[in-house]
């Protein structure tokens, strides 16, 4: 591995994953020809803190369980030089963490000794923005919509990026379909909220500043993607030709985990929280304590990446019948 990726990133979860075959990224057991998951999943019998991959910013999304978000942290500091992310996508988050039960706003400052980190670092820039008093602050909400969550005036088939890259509104208010918010931004390692049940992670990988607006697969980064429990692609109910081989290439949009935390494996560095304290991993330590938790720990993955008038990533997945050709 070249020493000028220097990949440097904080694990995604508190405690030491465990997966079972069942739950990984790639081929999904039993459909390994008409079936890919692209979100590793995983199972905690108690809840377990989640924190922010690298630096970023923040945009909160329903899941199908009324009781859990989903949270899409887009990277403002790349953790590996050379390879762009587009969004770490966490699923199944602990919806109460971020919205009070049965409320639509974010969590009062009067909660504000007991929430999150992330909670708490709102409220202080909110604080410190508007030059308020604590007292003044209690009086004040913040709405869940600043962050993103706004279910009932979101259409599922809007793109992600629609509301990072927003452009201002213009006109009347009632006549405005999106607000733009700018989404706010965390530091390395900042804990997001809680995962509990079954919860997982995509990592989605950049194309560079084009966007398609339509699909001859029906597969879009929009906010039905990021509102599932887990992402699986199926060919299943797509005819065979063209538009199969184009939508089974969308894997090469997506990366394991456990390839994304292998790749600091030579000279990088990852920081776990272990048991409340940010402790390095280097070396060995990597593979011993983070990847060998995982059960795609040993499976090999090509990424091809080319410069050549213009900046081309082409990535291949060899799994299966899922094996997407080099051209």
């Amino acid at each position: 591995m070249s020493k000028s990726l220097r990949p440097e990133s904080y694990f995604f979860s508190e405690s030491t994953v465990v997966q079972t075959p069942g739950q990984v990224f790639g081929p999904v057991v039993g459909n390994e020809s008409t079936q890919y998951r692209t979100t590793a999943k995983f199972t905690t019998a108690s809840d377990i803190k989640a924190y922010a991959i690298c630096a970023g910013q923040v945009f909160l999304q329903p899941h199908t369980d009324t009781t859990k978000v989903n949270l899409v942290l887009r990277p403002y500091r790349q953790p590996i030089n050379g390879l762009a992310i587009k969004y770490f996508v966490y699923r199944g988050l602990k919806k109460t963490d971020f919205i009070p039960s049965g409320d639509t706003n974010l969590v009062s400052h009067s909660q504000v000794g007991t929430a999150t980190s992330f909670i708490q670092l709102l409220w202080s820039q909110l604080k410190t923005f508007n030059d308020w008093t604590d007292a003044e602050a209690d009086a004040e909400t913040f709405l869940a919509k600043w962050i993103g969550y706004d279910p009932v005036n979101q259409a599922a088939n809007t793109l992600i990026d629609d509301y990072f890259f927003a452009a201002d509104a213009y006109g009347d208010e009632n006549n405005e379909t999106i607000k733009s918010f700018e989404f706010p931004m965390v530091p390395r390692g900042t804990h997001l909220g809680n995962f509990t049940g079954d919860y997982g992670l995509d990592i989605v990988l950049s194309d560079g500043d084009y966007k398609s607006l339509t699909s001859s697969t029906g597969f879009q980064f929009d906010l039905a993607y990021a509102r599932t429990a887990e992402n699986i692609l199926d060919t299943t109910q797509l005819p065979t030709g063209y538009i199969e081989k184009q939508y089974r290439e969308a894997i090469t949009h997506f990366m394991d985990p456990a390839a994304f935390w292998g790749l600091h494996y030579e000279n990088g560095t990852i920081w776990v929280n272990e048991s409340g304290t940010a402790v390095k991993k280097n070396g060995q330590a990597i593979y011993d304590d983070v990847v060998a938790n995982f059960a795609t720990k040993n499976t090999v993955y090509l990424h091809l990446q080319g410069i050549w008038g213009g900046r081309t990533t082409i990535t291949g997945h060899m799994r299966g019948n899922w094996a997407v050709p080099m051209l």
